[in-house]
């Protein structure tokens, strides 16, 4: 169906594409870094840089101005995202100042890097090793961390709310697009690992976890690999409600005469790329009225609802198939109740 076409003035467009990013990034609840003169923001788990209403995809190599941005990152035609940053916030979003171009610096070398002597020892032999190499980076001790300003994660609820949008979806990529998030919810699996499923992990009560799928090595599109760690093979159980998922829409695959056992559960044939999932969960978010978080938070998610229904800490460690309990522990530590009641009840009690 071709695109409404809409009549836009001169200085509407030069108003759009002049809207600051920042600002419509933080009006819909978005997390932005400070980075010098700009801001970074994570387009899942890629980075993107900001300044004022110019924008760069650092993985993908590609930027622009505001308009561009609500059409990549928001699924828009021009019209729409003309119409939409002229109307965001009924108006109150500000326009980007002019960026001010500094005058270059007159070419100059470095100074000299003494530690290069002793790279070159290393290399002719005259030093077994770099002794600085022993070295840890500098961290600030006093350094205050707040774990729980950097989780997010969606409730029980929140999650019905976002699956009830995803299961309207009646295309086959929909579908799958559907299923790949009730995984992701339902197991706590990485983006890999539930990217990489095949029916041939799934035995009817659990999914067996054997490998993951890269779409950042250089020079290849995707890539099977195996999974992060030793402890990441695992077979996790899963609850009635994805196995119902599961059931249905294997059913519906199976329908097409290609379909083997070798399909990926979360794609068929073929793997759904990482831009798709990511536009699919910003878009899924907006239209069920919830906060956007990455995929990697639906992890997140699936470990809080553990942590909830008291779930020792070291079966969810297993679950998630972390190599220690105690990443598990410094990771999700904060989300358990405090204990120090409990701890007088029964010293009372001696």
């Amino acid at each position: 169906m071709p695109t409404k076409y809409v009549h836009f003035t001169d200085e509407q467009k030069e108003q759009a594409r002049q809207t600051d990013l920042c600002e419509l990034l933080r009006s819909q609840g978005e997390t932005l870094k400070r980075s010098g003169s700009e801001y970074e923001w994570k387009d899942g788990s890629q980075k993107v840089t900001i300044r004022g209403n110019l924008w760069f995809h650092q993985y993908d190599r590609q930027g622009g101005d505001a308009i561009d941005f609500v059409k990549r990152f928001y699924n828009k035609e021009y019209p729409e995202a003309v119409s939409y940053l002229l109307g965001s916030r009924n108006g109150t979003l500000s326009v980007s100042p002019s960026i001010e171009r500094k005058p270059s610096k007159p070419f100059e070398l470095p100074p000299r890097n003494e530690n290069m002597r002793r790279v070159y020892a290393v290399k002719c032999e005259y030093l077994v090793s770099n002794p600085l190499d022993r070295i840890d980076n500098f961290k600030d001790a006093n350094a205050v961390v707040h774990p729980e300003e950097a989780l997010h994660f969606y409730t029980v609820d929140q999650y019905h709310l976002f699956d009830a949008v995803l299961k309207n979806r009646a295309s086959a990529r929909g579908r799958a697009i559907r299923v790949f998030f009730a995984v992701l919810f339902y197991t706590g699996a990485r983006k890999g690992e539930a990217q990489a499923l095949k029916w041939s992990d799934f035995d009817g009560e659990s999914v067996w976890i054997r490998r993951s799928i890269s779409q950042k090595i250089k020079g290849r599109r995707i890539t099977e690999t195996p999974p992060k760690n030793k402890s990441s093979y695992r077979k996790v159980s899963i609850p009635a409600t994805l196995k119902r998922i599961l059931a249905e829409h294997k059913a519906f695959q199976q329908a097409d005469p290609a379909w083997s056992d070798d399909w990926r559960i979360c794609g068929g044939p073929d793997v759904i790329s990482d831009t798709t999932l990511d536009h699919a969960c910003r878009q899924t978010a907006m239209a069920a009225g919830l906060p956007y978080i990455r995929i990697h938070d639906f992890r997140h998610s699936h470990a809080s609802l553990l942590i909830n229904a008291n779930i020792n800490i070291k079966a969810i460690s297993a679950r998630l198939g972390h190599a220690r309990v105690e990443q598990t522990w410094n990771r999700y530590g904060h989300l358990y109740p405090e204990q120090d009641d409990r701890i007088l009840d029964v010293l009372d009690k001696l």
